[in-house]
């Protein structure tokens, strides 16, 4: 529906010139007019947010209305919106708490002005939303019965007052709520004897002309419980490093309970020395330490999380384990152990190392009393060449002969062996180099020490293929990578002939899976590991895809932060989860083995309205004929679910009588609204503008409200005259004039000023 109002005139911007007549000529002076503002809103803030508290506890928030305009503003209410949590906010506000920039001079007229009017204020009075709220300034209800015309609060110009809000939710979970305020203009429309007749009264106080109703959004939350300490990742593998090499890693805290959760600084588990008998760290704190300086630890509210680090700088390449702690006030475990190791175990990134012998050749004799010396280059992807473990043993011996770990990082060494450890005859030297993951690289030559080829070695490498005395023979004669105890190679052959084929290599199957390193095995050390093995929670990559763990409890597979060992009951459902919100849709969603209703305090029905918080709130809410306005709507909806709009208008009267279409997209939340083109003679219109929400399941929430329409544009400012100055021009014209002529300039003095304000009283009347 649609009602009229009255016009507003455009803004006079022409100069008023009055003529004083005296009895010693005609003189014109132009006396000036000022340009005044209309009463101005202006807010601290359009949203207090109270935080979280306590159930049983309050909190109070201040909002401060100020006017910036130049004449006194009126306020017809200041309201909590009724609303869904309405019960759990309260409004008040004083006049003796208005501040005005003139507090601290003797001349207070227009500031005593406005707090007397506002003796008569009460927070809880006031028409509200309705037909108050659309009649304002347009039709001027208050006089319609010839009743007298109520008296509003007001605010003079640049003058502020706090509005308190005190928050103290009856119920736990999170509230919304709004405060309307609706300002006003004076009704003088009713005669006085006092001050003449109402053309010549003037109103005391004006409301915002193009926004006279502001909006401000309250939110905050209640809640009861206990908090419940939930440490992720009870175990953490710092994994393999050398010596100077650092690591990091994250422990992580959750508060899943419902309450607030105290969280101690963590810190490293004690024992007893026998020695001294004073309790010290159960940690090598020279490879061990803690670091909390990145984030807080200390209360944490229900579903928040804190971490800190641990950092791992080994000293050698032991296996190192140490035992950190985790305090807090959760009665059910105020104490949690967090385990840490580093290099220990068996490390699945890691590369076995390499070994080439440079020198002496295959089939080498050594024919001088001096050492034999051997030229070795090792190499390790993972690890520095200087750090890993190099053997020279003799095959024939069973023996290890010499060391050959070099002493830099470039892995190139020379290696002695006395003659005295050579064997008389053929030999093989076998290089074994191992890293710290025990994973063996070996390379080998051939030695003829005091001794002649045979005559059976057809390939030089000085075996022969007829077995001799300690059962050895070449199984490959024409093949110098083939002797006995030489490195086994990934080629398909036996290259050590004992009788089977690659093992120990790329290529051969060493733990009996029926699968080689070269054929995908990932660990081929470890029978459970290889392609397409079951993943099990052993924190290891035992279907080798490059992932740990997936899909068993060590492990978060829907992404909602837990696994099954923090406690998730349902690793394929992201809503499932310690702490999560309890849904009446008949499983455990916070994992506390209570469903739905049977909750100590209930579940969420999924089936809940959305609602809709302050109403359509307006950037303005009058316009001129073709202009614009935004609105926008906030809803709450308590489980979540994706809010739909669909804004509508007064088809009826926009479409017939003006063609006009003035929602821009209907289904969004924020749109603009567009009035039609009125005719200039046309009184003006209220045009009602309707949104309906509504929420996946289907529920919906509506609401309605009006924006008035103009057919020039809304006034701001309007002029007043001068009537200081067009008093001292009549005096400046009296003075001029001879004595006999005084009698006109006096009567024209008198004249002047009433003029004047008439002609001001009716610019501000139409306005």
């Amino acid at each position: 529906m649609s009602h009229s109002v009255e016009p507003t005139p455009s803004r006079l911007r022409a100069s008023v010139v009055f003529s004083l007549l005296t009895a010693c000529g005609g003189t014109t002076t132009e006396i000036p007019v000022n340009l005044v503002k209309y009463p101005e809103v202006q807010l601290s803030s359009d949203l207090l947010e109270f935080g979280t508290l306590d159930f049983g506890d309050s909190s109070s928030r201040i909002v401060v209305l100020r006017n910036t305009g130049d004449v006194a503003l009126g306020i017809e209410s200041i309201e909590l919106r009724d609303e869904a949590f309405v019960d759990s906010f309260s409004l008040s506000w004083d006049e003796d708490d208005i501040v005005c920039p003139n507090d601290d001079v003797e001349d207070e007229d227009e500031s005593s002005a406005s707090r007397a009017a506002a003796d008569t204020w009460d927070a809880g009075e006031g028409e509200g939303e309705g037909e108050g709220e659309g009649e304002g300034e347009g039709e001027g209800e208050g006089s319609a019965n010839n009743e007298p015309a109520p008296e509003y609060p007001s605010l003079a110009a640049d003058c502020e007052v706090p509005i308190r809000i005190d928050f103290a939710p009856p119920a736990t979970g999170v509230q919304w709520g709004s405060v309307e305020i609706l300002t006003v203009t004076e009704d003088v429309s009713e005669g006085d004897a006092d001050n003449g007749s109402d053309s010549e009264k003037q109103p005391a106080y004006y409301r915002d002309p193009d926004e006279f109703r502001h909006t401000v959004l309250l939110t905050g939350e209640s809640i009861q419980g206990k908090g419940n300490v939930v440490v992720r990742s009870p175990s953490v593998d710092m994994g393999h490093h050398y010596i100077g090499e650092q690591a990091e890693q994250f422990v992580y805290i959750h508060n899943t309970g419902d309450g607030l959760l105290n969280v101690k600084e963590p810190r490293f588990a004690t024992r007893i020395d026998p020695d001294t008998g004073a309790a010290v760290p159960d940690c090598d704190v020279e490879v061990f330490s803690i670091d909390v300086g990145r984030t807080s630890i200390g209360d944490l509210l229900p579903g928040e999380a804190t971490l800190f680090a641990v950092h791992f700088e080994p000293v050698d390449l032991n296996p190192t384990v140490c035992t950190l702690v985790v305090e807090s006030d959760d009665e059910d475990a105020p104490i949690i152990e967090v385990n840490v190791t580093g290099n220990a175990g068996f490390d699945p990134d890691n590369v076995a190392p390499e070994a080439a012998v440079r020198y002496p050749p295959v089939g080498y004799q050594h024919r001088t009393a001096e050492p034999l010396v051997v030229e070795v280059d090792i190499f390790d992807r993972n690890q520095p060449a200087d750090t890993l473990i190099c053997k020279i043993r003799s095959h024939v011996a069973e023996a290890r002969v010499a060391d050959c770990t070099p002493d830099d990082a470039s892995g190139h060494v020379f290696v002695e062996i006395p003659v005295d450890l050579l064997e008389e005859g053929t030999d093989t030297l076998l290089v074994q180099v191992t890293d710290q993951s025990e994973l063996l690289g070996r390379a080998s030559t051939t030695v003829l020490w005091r001794a002649l080829y045979p005559e059976s070695d057809d390939d030089g490498d000085g075996w022969g293929d007829i077995l001799d005395e300690e059962g050895n023979f070449d199984c490959d004669d024409a093949n110098l990578t083939v002797y006995p105890g030489a490195a086994e190679l990934p080629d398909g052959l036996d290259n050590d002939c004992d009788g089977a084929i690659d093992e120990n290599s790329l290529g051969g199957d060493d733990d009996g899976d029926s699968v080689s390193e070269l054929e995908g095995d990932c660990d081929d050390f470890d029978a459970e590991t290889y392609p397409g093995a079951m993943e099990k929670p052993d924190q290891k990559d035992n279907d080798c895809d490059g992932m740990v763990d997936e899909g068993t409890s060590f492990v978060d597979d829907d992404g909602d932060g837990f696994s099954e060992l923090d406690l998730d009951c349902d690793d394929d459902d992201p809503n499932s989860f310690p702490g999560a919100p309890e849904y009446c849709d008949e499983k455990d969603n916070n994992c506390n083995f209570i469903n739905d209703s049977a909750e100590p305090g209930g579940c969420i029905d999924t089936t809940s309205q959305p609602i809709i918080i302050g109403g359509i709130q307006m950037n303005q809410t009058a316009i001129g004929s073709g202009e614009s306005t935004t609105m926008t709507v906030f809803v709450f909806e308590e489980d979540g679910q994706t809010i739909t709009y669909d804004w509508s208008q007064e088809d009826s009267k926009l479409q017939e009588d003006f063609e006009h279409v003035a929602v821009s997209s209907p289904t969004a939340q924020n749109i603009t609204w567009t009035a039609p083109t009125l005719p200039e003679e046309s009184p003006g219109y209220r045009f009602t503008v309707t949104v309906i929400v509504e929420d996946e399941d289907g529920n919906q929430a509506w609401i309605d409200d009006e924006v008035w329409v103009y057919p020039t544009s809304v006034a701001t400012e309007f002029e007043q005259v001068d009537a200081a100055a067009a008093a001292a021009a009549a005096a400046e014209s009296e003075n001029g004039c001879s004595s006999s002529s005084s009698e006109s300039a006096e009567t024209a003095a008198l004249f002047a000023v009433p003029f004047f304000g008439l002609l001001a009283l009716a610019r501000r009347r139409n306005d």
